[in-house]
C-alpha cells in the first residue's frame, strides 16, 4: 500500500476552489438524468438479447435438450469510466460479457456479430477479433459501447458471480484474462480510494480526462494515457493525500508526475503476488527484460498484474511529460494566493497543427459508410506502429500521431478517379526532425540530408495487408502522403473543426526553419516520398518532378483471392513512386549541447576546434 504524505483536512481556500471547479467543467462532461436511464434501459435491453442468443446458440450448436439449454445464461457487467461515476453524456461504456465454457470466441465474433448486424437499434458495427483485448464496437440506441467477453469455465454464469474471486482465471486463456481484468481494475481502484470522498476522486478524473484530450494525449492506442492510466494514477494520488479535495488533488497530481522518475520508478497501487497461473504473464522487471524496458509503467493493481502503459514510445512519452510540467505551473497559476487563474486554463486546447512543420497524412477510404466503419478500425490500429517506424527514419528525431480521426465524404465530381472510393478518413502525424539526445533534447540538423519515409510506408501497407479479413473488400484502400504546415488540407480549418495555425506569426517564433536550393524554398508534400524502387535516386527540391502516383493498397476481395489455412499467401506490398529531397534544418530549440555533444556535432559539420 502507498505511504500517506499528507492527511490534513482541507483548507478553505481548497474547498473553495473545489467549489469553483465543479461549475467550471464543461456541461457534457457530466450525464444528465434522462441520459443515465436511457444508459440503463440500453444495458437491459442488450442483456435480453445476448440471453436469447446464448440460449438458441447452445441448443443449435450442441444439440441440447431445451430445457437444460435454458439453464445456460451469461452475465454482462459494466467497467471503465461508467463503472466509475466519471462518464459525460458523449462517452461509450465499457462491457464485458461472461459466458460459460459453451460459448467460444468464434461464436461471439461470429454468430453474436451477425445477429447484432441485423437489429435496428445497431449502428457502427466493427469487430476486433484480433486486437490485444478483442472487442466488437457498435452503438446501439446512440449508445456507443465496447462488448467485451470472456469464456469462463463454468457450466453456467450465476447472477452473483464475483468477478474478484481468483480462481476465474484457471486455466482461461489469455484473451479471457485480460477481458476479465478490465472490470477487475476498475473494482480494485474502487475498493484501494475508499478514504478519499468518491466525489472528489471523480470530479479529478474528470478534470484530468478533459485535460488529456484538449493537451492531445488522450489515446491508449496510438501510444498515450487512456482512461485506466489516468484512473491509476490519480487512485495514486488518493492514497497519498486520502483527505485532499478535488482541487488538492489535481494540484498534487502535476507536481507529482513531472517530477516522476518513468525510467526507474512504477506506479504501483499495491504489491500482488504472482499465482504463476499457466499461460497468464504476470508483470516482473525483475524477471522479464522486456518488461524492465517499459518507457513509463503504470501497473494494473490485480493479479496478473500488467503494465497498463506499455504502448508508450519515446515520442508520446516526451510529450506527456511536457505536459505534465505545463499543467504544473498553470496549477500553480489557479492556485497562487494573489491573483489565481481561472480553472479553464487547464484544458484550453493545443493546437496540433501549429506544433510541428512536417506531417505525414494517412487516408483510409472505402465504398460505402458501413465498410469505411469497418476498415478505419483496421487501418487505426497500425497509426502507432507507424509511428513508431517514422523514428527510425534517417532524421526524425520524434513522430507524434493526432489522437483524433477526420471523416470526409467525397461527392463524385471531387473524386480524382472513377474508382476512388468516396467514404475517407484521415488521421496526421506530426514530425519533428533533428537527432534526438540524451535527455529527450534534439540537436540540430547542419548538412543536407534525404528524407526517406519509404521503409515505414512499406511496413505500414504489409501490416494493413497482413491483418486483412474475409469481412474487407476491394474497394477499401489506404495511402500515405506527406505535408508541409503551410500547404494542409483546408477542409481541416472549415470542416475538420481545427485552428488554423497564424503561418506569420510561426515565421516569426519557428524552431526549425527549411532551406533548399531556389526557385522552391520549401519542399512540396509529395517531394518527401523518397527512393525508387530500384535503387535511391536522389532529386533537386528545385528540379521539376513529374506528377508522383500517389500510394495505395487496395485490399483483395476473399472472393478473388482465396487464402490456404496451412500456406497463407502474403500479398505484396504496393511499389509506390519514391524520391530523395534533401532537405537543410536549422534547429534552434535545442537544449544547451554538452561537450560530447558538440564534438559528434562538429565531427558531423567537418569543424574542428571552431574552424572549418
Amino acid at each position: 500500500m502507498t505511504d500517506v504524505i499528507d492527511s490534513n483536512p482541507p483548507t478553505e481556500k481548497e474547498v473553495a476552489l473545489t467549489e469553483a471547479l465543479k461549475g467550471a467543467l464543461p456541461a457534457r462532461m457530466f450525464d444528465t438524468d434522462e441520459g443515465m436511464a436511457h444508459r440503463r434501459n440500453v444495458l437491459s435491453t442488450l442483456d435480453g438479447i445476448i440471453q436469447d442468443w446464448v440460449k438458441a446458440h447452445v441448443q443449435t450448436k450442441l444439440a441440447l435438450p431445451l430445457e437444460i439449454a435454458q439453464t445456460i445464461r451469461a452475465k454482462v457487467f459494466t467497467f471503465g469510466s461508467y463503472r466509475l461515476g466519471v462518464h459525460g453524456r458523449d462517452s461509450d461504456i465499457d462491457t464485458l460479457v461472461c459466458f460459460s465454457h459453451h460459448i467460444e470466441h468464434e461464436d461471439f465474433f461470429g454468430s453474436l456479430y451477425e445477429k447484432l448486424g441485423q437489429l435496428e437499434q445497431v449502428s457502427d458495427l466493427h469487430a476486433a477479433p484480433d486486437a490485444f483485448v478483442p472487442a466488437i464496437k457498435l452503438a446501439f440506441e446512440g449508445v456507443e459501447m465496447d462488448l467485451l467477453m470472456a469464456r469462463t469455465t463454468l457450466e453456467t454464469v450465476p447472477d452473483d458471480l464475483d468477478l474478484q474471486d481468483v480462481d476465474l482465471l484457471r486455466n482461461v486463456d489469455e484473451k479471457t484474462a485480460r477481458s476479465l481484468n478490465g472490470c477487475r481494475v476498475t473494482d480494485t481502484i474502487r475498493m484501494l480510494v475508499y478514504r478519499v470522498e468518491p466525489e472528489h476522486f471523480q470530479l479529478c478524473l474528470r478534470t484530468i480526462k478533459l485535460w488529456a484530450k484538449a493537451k492531445n494525449i488522450y489515446s491508449n492506442g496510438l501510444g498515450y494515457l487512456g482512461g485506466v492510466h489516468l484512473a491509476l494514477l490519480v487512485a495514486k494520488l488518493c492514497q497519498m493525500f486520502p483527505q485532499a479535495t478535488a482541487a488538492k488533488l489535481l494540484d498534487k497530481f502535476f507536481w507529482v508526475y513531472s517530477n516522476w522518475d518513468w525510467e526507474c520508478n512504477a506506479v504501483l497501487l499495491q504489491d500482488v503476488d504472482d499465482l504463476r497461473f499457466p499461460g497468464l504473464p504476470h508483470w516482473d522487471p525483475r524477471k522479464n527484460r522486456r518488461d524492465a524496458s517499459h518507457l513509463m509503467k503504470i501497473i494494473t493493481p490485480c493479479y496478473p498484474q500488467q503494465n497498463a502503459s506499455y504502448t508508450v514510445n519515446q515520442s508520446t512519452l516526451r510529450l506527456i511529460i511536457k505536459e505534465f510540467q505545463k499543467g504544473h505551473e498553470v496549477m500553480r497559476a489557479i492556485m497562487s494566493q494573489d491573483s489565481p487563474k481561472p480553472w479553464s486554463m487547464l484544458w484550453r486546447k493545443s493546437n496540433f497543427f501549429a506544433a510541428h512543420q512536417y506531417y505525414v497524412m494517412v487516408r483510409a477510404s472505402a465504398a460505402t459508410q458501413e465498410d469505411r466503419t469497418l476498415f478505419e478500425g483496421l487501418v487505426e490500429s497500425k497509426i502507432r506502429r507507424l509511428a513508431e517506424q517514422l523514428m527510425r527514419v534517417g532524421k526524425v528525431a520524434y513522430a507524434s500521431p493526432l489522437p483524433k480521426s477526420f471523416h470526409r465524404t467525397k461527392e463524385a465530381e471531387e473524386a480524382e478517379n472513377p474508382v476512388t472510393a468516396p467514404f475517407e478518413t484521415y488521421w496526421f502525424i506530426g514530425l519533428t526532425l533533428g537527432q534526438r539526445s540524451e535527455g529527450g533534447g534534439i540537436l540540430r540538423v547542419t548538412s543536407n540530408m534525404p528524407l526517406d519515409i519509404t521503409p515505414a510506408a512499406d511496413f505500414f501497407y504489409s501490416s494493413v495487408a497482413e491483418s486483412r479479413n474475409h469481412h474487407h473488400n476491394e474497394s477499401m484502400a489506404v495511402d500515405i502522403n506527406p505535408a508541409t504546415r503551410s500547404n494542409l488540407p483546408e477542409w481541416l480549418w472549415t470542416d475538420g473543426g481545427m485552428k488554423k495555425p497564424d503561418l506569420a506569426r510561426a515565421k516569426k517564433r519557428k524552431k526549425a526553419t527549411v532551406s533548399a536550393a531556389p526557385p522552391v524554398a520549401v519542399p512540396a508534400p509529395e517531394q518527401l516520398v523518397t527512393a525508387a524502387s530500384n535503387g535511391v535516386a536522389e532529386a533537386s527540391v528545385a528540379e521539376p518532378l513529374d506528377e508522383p502516383k500517389k500510394p495505395k493498397l487496395v485490399l483483395p476481395s476473399r472472393r478473388v483471392v482465396e487464402l490456404d489455412a496451412d500456406e497463407p499467401t502474403a500479398m505484396p506490398p504496393p511499389q509506390p513512386l519514391r524520391r530523395t529531397v534533401n532537405i537543410k534544418v536549422h534547429d534552434t530549440r535545442r537544449a544547451p549541447a554538452s561537450g560530447h555533444e558538440r564534438r559528434e556535432r562538429d565531427r558531423a559539420t567537418g569543424k574542428r576546434n571552431g574552424r572549418q
